[in-house]
């Protein structure tokens, strides 16, 4: 375990009213060979009992809001007190089944355009990918499974607070497109996401729409925002088009003012393969 011995890795949790899943997250955990990394626990307003840091044979550092501020605001938060050089972000109810952390740890030592690692994610109706299959250059990872590297994430303004919750991942890969780094998918080391029906967001769709508008209209020129539109609107059934394009363009009006992609590093980045998502 020379990579952990050797401090390069936390690990990185947010909560809200999910003890029994957070319990069971960290338990896991606890019989891994990650027990020994730091760990980052922010409760996000979830209220109520909680666990004590006493409970676990972890380095477990908890901290509890009484006010919700929204995931996107506490995964900023979570590398904010990461002391490490990378952070492997989960869900409370996702946690690693599988594979060495040392080989993932190595591949970033040695691959510096690699910013961030995608991990083969599955739940109960999904699979993972084959963990024997080569890994690949993805074009985004998901929340619920994945390790950057922190100095990098700091450098490029982390999450957008415009956010709040969802399509996050997104934003974060664009301007890692846009810096010319890379995401690696990485099959041989599994997470599971047992993907806890509690506390899912109210208004979900919604939101997906409005910050899939705010992302694209903000990195995004103009024929890859077309290109994108088209994307969003294809897998949607007639009668859900007017409602899915308001709050798209409700996004889109609220963009921000940033550098965008070259339409080179835009296509570079759409034709890169979708990770696995749970």
């Amino acid at each position: 375990m020379k990579n952990i011995a050797g401090n390069l890795l936390t690990l990185g949790i947010t909560t809200k009213g999910r003890v029994d899943e957070l319990v069971e997250t960290l338990r896991l955990i606890e019989a891994s060979e990650l027990k020994s990394c730091p760990i980052i626990l922010i409760d996000d307003g979830g209220g109520g009992q909680f666990i004590e840091a006493a409970e676990f044979e972890l380095d477990l550092n908890i901290y509890r809001y009484k006010e919700s501020q929204g995931l996107v605001a506490r995964r900023n938060e979570l590398t904010e007190r990461c002391k490490t050089k990378y952070l492997m972000s989960l869900d409370d109810d996702s946690a690693p089944e599988s594979g060495a952390i040392d080989d993932v740890l190595d591949l970033l030592e040695a691959n510096k355009d690699v910013a961030a690692v995608a991990l083969n994610l599955y739940n109960e109706a999904s699979e993972h990918l084959d963990p024997s299959m080569p890994n690949f250059i993805a074009r985004y990872y998901v929340g619920c499974g994945h390790i950057y590297r922190v100095a990098i994430f700091k450098k490029l303004g982390g999450y957008s607070g415009d956010l709040f919750y969802g399509h996050e991942e997104r934003e974060y890969a664009l301007k890692l497109a846009r810096a010319s780094l890379n995401i690696m998918h990485v099959n041989y080391y599994i997470v599971k996401h047992r993907k806890s029906d509690i506390n899912r967001v109210v208004g979900y769709n919604a939101r997906m729409s409005r910050n899939l508008g705010w992302i694209n209209g903000t990195y995004l020129g103009i024929l890859p925002n077309i290109i994108e539109l088209y994307s969003f609107l294809k897998g949607k059934k007639i009668n859900q088009v007017g409602v899915a394009l308001k709050d798209y363009f409700d996004g889109l009006r609220a963009r921000k003012h940033e550098s965008k992609l070259t339409f080179s590093q835009y296509w570079k980045w759409k034709r890169k393969k979708t990770p696995t998502v749970a």
